[in-house]
Formats: C-alpha cells, structure tokens, sequence
C-alpha cells in the first residue's frame, strides 16, 4: 500500500522531533513517490517553519526539486535544471546532505525509476552560503507537506527512509530495488502499511507518523507477484541485472491463465511490469505438483551480495490448506529454498536475498531456474 496526498494543504504524515531526528549532518533522506501533478513548492519532506528552512521540494512545473537548508550566512539552495521527476510514474527520489564536503558538492540529488537506476540530477543552483546550521530542533519531521501544512504533495508516496550518514550512490540503488533499515537510518514507514492510521516507523526508533487526510493506494511494484515479473534481481555496485523466464523446463500440472498458451508457461510471467491479469497456476487439489522455468543469462557479477529473488503468490479462495516451496536451481543444483506454509488467499509479496554462501553456490549464471511445487497436505 501507499498514502495518496491529494490536493488539500491538509494532507501530510508527521513523525514528530525526536532528538535524533535533529540538526543532522550529514543525512540522506531517500523514497519512492509517484507526482500526479507537478506543483511549484509541493514537498516531498520538511522539517521547517517560516524561519527555519530544512526542506525537500518540487520546484516549478517541468519536474524539477529543490533542497534548501538555513545556515548563519544565508539559505542553502541546491536546485535541478533536468527535469527529472515524471508525472503518474514512479520515481525514486534522494537527496544526501554534508557540509565537509567540497564546494558545490554539500547536497546531491538523485532520481531513478522502476527499471532506471538513480543517477544524480545536473544542477542550475548551487548556493552553499557558510556558518553554522539554523536549529530544527523544534521542527516535526514531516512526509508530504510541511508542518504547517500549506503545501501538500500531490500524489503517491510509498516508501521512505532517513538515514544519518550521506549514502554513496551505490547504496541508493540497492536501496531503489530493496528498501529497508540500513545503519544509522533514524526513520523507516511503508506508508499506507496501516491504512490511515498510525505509520510505524520499523527503523527501531519509535517516531511513528501520524496521518491527516489521506488515502489509501497501491504500493510501488516493487516486489514480483508470484508468476509475474523479475523473479531474480542482481544488485553489484552502480549495475543492476534482472532475469526473467525464457523457457519451460517442467510443466507439471501447471497451466497458464486464460489467455495464454495452453503449453507454455513462461509467457505469462515474463513482464517487466506486473500484470496481475496472467499468470500460472498449480492443479486445484495439488499433491506436490512441480513446475520449472529457465531464467535468461546473467553475466557473474563477482560479489556475494544482491542477489535477491522475487515473487509473489495465493492459493484459490475455495481452497483449504496448500504449501509452496519456490527454488532457485543451477541446473539440477539447489541453491536456495523458500517454503511458505497454509498460504493466503490473497497475494503476498517474497522478496528473497541470498545469503553469501548462496550466492557463492552458483557456478552458472546462464542455467538458473525456478522451480513451484504446491501441495495440498
């Protein structure tokens, strides 16, 4: 799920001033929002009132941002000139903030999109200005709008992260494909988690959000349905590879949705956006029915580190109890084994990373495959 933010001043989520949410530098504030509407001075987060100038923002109608921070010598202000936010898409958003950086380099501001990799703005403002930063101590930390609440973001927001270090740019992109809590991050919410209601913060710190106004939305598809989209994502510094399915290995009892090829079932799970409208499926009193798919090549990424598969997947509402257990193969060869007990009818996302022994375990990335047995005990 997410938090859509309509346009009324009144719609923000607000996590409060915990101490460690204050005056920090340096920080990395990183999310996936979906602008419906390109908005001058809409913002993305705040921390600010009219005097203290901590904000994350859109800035005129083309699909620009601004970031702008109070200090002794005037307001820092970091402005892009790429338009690179796009209108009913998502977009991953982060701004980094330090000031022991190099002139011109005290905010970076980035953007990537569901199958692009974040990649800094170009910029047509750098103001730096000196001296020390104006207290926000005072200030709620706030998604969506500014505590003040006149200027609301107009659209989706799914998930974000603030994080008390300036990531590289490498962090952010595994972050883009597989957000969650990394070290130091102070405030971690899948907005919309919990409906309209309070928004846990899971980074550990308690500053849960509280919401005014709101609705609730789909969630950015990140994470593959089971039978749809990128089953397998490899993350190796700033290289991002996905495999889809190519070919049948086994068949099983399993069949595609209507619509589809009544042999094949590759066809049906090999988009790059989710399309819950095909799919495969087991028989419908499965007793260990297998299905297998050949994934496309991969070339070695040369680390152990995200290798991450995805999927999603339900049983049929009549059903009673069925277990599924989703392996990854090289060739005969199991690596990895995932099994999901009395699943539910209604699809629920994996998002599966391999540990380094795992990932070690492979000897050819040009034979992965992923095996389905679904039982019905």
């Amino acid at each position: 799920m997410a938090l859509n933010f309509i346009t009324t001043d009144a719609n923000k989520v607000d996590f409060g001033s915990a101490a460690n949410l204050d005056n920090l530098d340096p920080f990395t504030f990183w999310g996936w929002i979906r602008p419906t509407s390109l908005v001058d001075n809409t913002k993305i987060y705040a921390k600010h009132t009219t005097n203290i100038n901590h904000r994350f923002r859109l800035t005129g109608t083309t699909g620009n941002m601004s970031f702008f921070r109070l200090r002794a010598g005037g307001q820092l202000h970091y402005r892009t000139d790429d338009d690179p936010l796009s209108v009913n898409n998502w977009n991953f958003v982060a701004v980094t903030f330090d000031t022991a950086n190099a002139a011109g380099e005290l905010v970076n501001i980035y953007t990537g999109g569901l199958t692009a990799l974040a990649a800094e703005s170009t910029y047509n403002l750098t103001d730096d200005f000196s001296g020390a930063l104006d207290d926000d101590s005072a200030e709620n930390f706030v998604v969506g709008n500014g505590p003040g609440s006149t200027s609301a973001f107009i659209g989706d927001i799914a998930v974000f992260g603030f994080i008390a270090r300036e990531l590289t740019l490498d962090e952010l992109i595994s972050l883009q494909f597989n957000p969650r809590v990394v070290a130091d991050t102070r405030v971690f919410s899948h907005l919309g988690f919990n409906g309209t209601g309070t928004q846990p913060d899971w980074s550990g710190n308690g500053s849960d959000g509280t919401v005014t106004g709101t609705t609730i939305v789909d969630h950015v598809p990140l994470v593959s349905p089971f039978g749809y989209n990128v089953p397998i994502v490899l993350v190796a510094g700033a290289s991002v590879q996905m495999a889809f399915p190519s070919a049948d290995v086994t068949l099983g009892g399993w069949t595609p949705s209507a619509g589809g090829s009544p042999t094949e079932l590759w066809p049906m799970i090999d988009e790059a956006t989710a399309d819950d409208s095909d799919f495969i499926q087991s028989v419908l009193t499965p007793s260990n029915d297998t299905s297998e798919v050949r994934l496309q090549t991969l070339s070695d990424p040369s680390v152990s580190t995200g290798h991450v598969v995805r999927y999603r997947y339900a049983k049929d509402i009549a059903q009673g109890r069925v277990d599924l257990t989703v392996k990854l193969m090289d060739g005969v060869t199991e690596i990895a084994s995932f099994t999901h007990s009395d699943i539910p009818a209604v699809l629920t996302q994996a998002n599966q990373t391999l540990s380094a022994a795992q990932a070690d375990a492979i000897s050819n990335y040009g034979n992965l495959r992923l095996r389905f047995t679904a039982n019905q005990p």
